[in-house]
């Protein structure tokens, strides 16, 4: 693949296990790609991006999953409110385990417990309900955490995210309250953050819950653990 996109005229930057980056012009971009990049005018901002889908030689084609960079429109993730994906979606509600949950109604203790009549059949199938997740005492049971012995105590665990909150330890402490857990002591949560540097937040989108969440689980299985929480300035591989 690597001499493949040289062999284009394009400059490879980067290669991991997962992807290969590389940058070119916009005439060397259609070359390679087939196709070329046609500005278009969304919302007020124009962008870039390809007028068809990008086509690559046979002899490459099969070892690339897909193609993705060949446009500057961001990415923007909307803050969940009312979907209107089915019957349900988006409102708090309590499953059948007693856990709060938020998504598609009804949820179900296990997979494939229940059909969703609402939805269309697939391939001949009905999909099953959601599962409505687990509570932090089913979870810490399943790993056999309070047989083990083991709390977390005089460990340091870091939780890597993009961005930060200010409310990641009020979360959390309330959380366990709701949940029978002990609270945060004094020194045991910090963050490490640069808000002056974060990037691209825009088209990132908003990170908290998912940094609340991920701080929860982590104290949810090891409750006398130091957690630090740790920021990236920007969600993307590219920054």
């Amino acid at each position: 693949m690597r001499s493949w996109l040289a062999g284009a005229g394009m400059k490879v930057t980067a290669t991991t296990e997962q992807y290969i980056t590389a940058t070119g012009d916009p005439a060397t971009v259609r070359a390679a790609f087939g196709t070329p990049l046609v500005n278009y005018a969304v919302s007020g901002h124009t962008y870039y991006a390809p007028q068809h889908a990008a086509v690559l030689p046979a002899a490459v084609a099969p070892a690339v999953l897909g193609v993705d960079g060949l446009d500057n429109a961001p990415r923007v993730e909307q803050p969940t409110a009312t979907p209107a994906l089915a019957p349900g979606a988006g409102k708090l509600t309590t499953g059948p385990n007693g856990a709060p949950y938020i998504g598609v109604t009804p949820c179900t203790t296990y997979y494939n417990q229940s059909a969703a009549t609402t939805l269309p059949t697939a391939y001949g199938h009905q999909a099953p309900n959601p599962m409505c997740g687990y509570l932090p005492k089913q979870l810490r049971s399943a790993y056999q955490v309070d047989a083990s012995g083991l709390t977390g105590k005089g460990v340091t665990i870091a939780v890597v995210d993009a961005y930060g909150s200010p409310t990641i330890a009020s979360d959390v402490n309330e959380f366990d309250r709701d949940n029978g857990f002990p609270a945060f002591r004094s020194g045991q949560f910090s963050q490490v953050v640069t808000q002056s540097a974060w990037a691209n937040q825009a088209a990132c989108g908003d990170w908290t819950p998912e940094e609340s969440l991920d701080v929860e689980e982590v104290h949810t299985m090891a409750p006398n653990a130091k957690v630090v929480y740790v920021g990236a300035n920007s969600s993307s591989t590219a920054t």
